[in-house]
């Protein structure tokens, strides 16, 4: 059992040290977008499936309620978390369409969408993508392995956060130590807060 949380652990830091390396910069450069969108008064808007609804989750909540000072609510909403409205168009539409409907009627042009996906190929997520890119969203996309099909639909000025692993749980653990980078730098830069 020991040998298991060892391992564990030193899986963990392993993959924190390669990201470290392939994320700094594009953490930074995101965080900038961010800051930016709601600078400008744009919204963000943050979705994920199964455990990558964690991280986007975490940022809503951090942007809305607050990262680590009291400060004025920023505009996040959540994709996805109506359960009325998600299972309607589940029954009316397809499963595929359940992010993405609700992005071409709420997103406007300048808007972020910050999609989270291990895999960057699930269906809906995908359709969500396509959607931001319709309305003239920016997209920053959390994913692992090789980016999947989220990676392809990236434009020039989208980013992509890609943690160096193809375990899931260790690419989850560092999409949410992510989130939390990202919040708090929207902090620093927004309210001069200690970085």
């Amino acid at each position: 059992m020991f040998d298991t949380i060892s391992n564990a652990f030193q899986d963990h830091l392993d993959t924190a040290a390669r990201s470290v390396e392939a994320l700094t910069p594009m953490i930074a450069e995101a965080s900038q977008m961010l800051v930016n969108t709601l600078l400008n008064d744009r919204r963000i808007f943050c979705v994920g499936t199964g455990i990558s609804m964690l991280p986007a989750q975490l940022i809503v909540t951090n942007l809305v309620h607050r990262y680590d000072i009291e400060r004025t609510s920023l505009p996040a909403i959540l994709i996805g978390n109506d359960a009325i409205t998600s299972s309607a168009i589940i029954a009316d539409n397809s499963l595929q369409e359940i992010y993405s409907k609700l992005l071409r009627t709420l997103g406007n042009a300048d808007d972020v969408l910050v999609v989270c996906s291990i895999s960057g190929s699930d269906g809906s997520l995908v359709q969500a993508v396509r959607a931001a890119k319709e309305r003239q969203m920016g997209v920053i996309a959390l994913c692992g392995a090789n980016g999947g099909d989220i990676s392809a639909l990236l434009a020039a000025e989208d980013i992509e956060l890609r943690v160096p692993a193809i375990h899931a749980p260790r690419i989850n653990e560092m999409h949410i130590f992510v989130a939390n980078c990202l919040c708090e730098l929207v902090d620093f830069n927004l309210f001069n807060t200690d970085e």
